[in-house]
């Protein structure tokens, strides 16, 4: 019973025993501060969504969206770069496959080095004469390198 007299609401989570809802929302807060830390620089491909998630450093962003592909995400304390969203990643790579015929020496196994991508962007060119695509993608490159990162591309 709660303090007016009526029945407390419980859940149930992750299969433990019911508690009270309030008490819920201390366990998920007490999950969320003793959660490991997330290892960066870190790289997803969502396969139903058909876009890449590259995250460079834990650092509170916004996003800017620079092109139709991509997104970058800028730090909101540093003010740079921060991450990036790549969509219709498929798409990109048949077109750069068309494009650049030798390249597909660069997909293995279904996986490419994420330097490869964004290389392969710089060559074919970006949309419109904004510089700043040209910036990003080299930055972007610049980290994926370094780091040694590769992307799983199931089915190209």
């Amino acid at each position: 019973m709660n303090d007016e007299g009526r029945p407390a609401a419980v859940v149930q989570h992750e299969g433990k025993e019911s508690v009270p809802a309030e008490s819920l929302a201390g366990m998920l807060l007490s999950e969320a501060l003793h959660a490991p830390e997330l290892e960066l620089p870190q790289v997803v491909y969502d396969r139903d969504g058909d876009c890449i998630e590259f995250l460079i450093r834990n650092e509170d962003f916004f996003a800017e969206r620079v092109s139709p592909m991509l997104t970058v995400y800028i730090g909101r304390e540093s003010n740079e770069l921060v991450g990036s969203y790549i969509k219709g990643v498929h798409s990109i790579v048949k077109g750069i496959l068309a494009q650049f015929p030798g390249f597909k020496v660069e997909v293995q196994d279904g996986r490419m080095r994420l330097e490869h991508l964004f290389t392969a962007k710089l060559w074919a060119g970006h949309e419109g004469s904004d510089d700043t695509i040209h910036v990003y993608l080299k930055q972007l490159r610049d980290v994926a390198e370094q780091k040694n990162l590769e992307v799983p591309l199931c089915g190209v």
